[in-house]
């Protein structure tokens, strides 16, 4: 796993992605070994990280966020990776298409990017008297 954060930090996060693991059968130590490697806040450190993971010849490597998927995606193209969040992966280019992302990156997207005019525009036409620095 390559985090931006912590384990300490990130406990919840790991305790549901082991749980998740555990009710579809993947027993920790039996089935499965998690190696965490986090960049504790500072994303230039995903390179060393990643690559600690690829000479530990991982079977699949599990990022959250966009810097970490990125620089998973340039270390490998024989390793899976799965992206448990990116927000924008099709204008970041780490995958071709949502509905077929190509290459071995995979995942969830919360899609920010793509949605941001939306949200503007649904914002808007909620609160009409809103002004600011919102777009026309």
């Amino acid at each position: 796993m390559l985090e931006t954060v912590a384990p300490r930090l990130n406990a919840a996060n790991l305790e549901s992605f082991r749980s998740g693991l555990a009710a579809l059968g993947y027993n920790e130590g039996q089935d499965f070994n998690l190696e965490y490697r986090s960049a504790d806040g500072y994303i230039e450190r995903f390179p060393e990280l990643v690559g600690e993971l690829i000479q530990l010849k991982v079977d699949v490597i599990v990022t959250r966020g966009t810097p970490a998927v990125l620089a998973a995606k340039a270390a490998t193209s024989t390793v899976p990776i799965v992206m448990a969040a990116s927000g924008g992966p099709l204008t970041s280019g780490v995958v071709a298409g949502l509905a077929h992302p190509g290459g071995n990156v995979t995942g969830l997207s919360a899609i920010t990017d793509e949605l941001t005019a939306k949200r503007l525009q649904l914002l808007k036409e909620l609160t009409p008297g809103l002004k600011g620095c919102l777009p026309p």
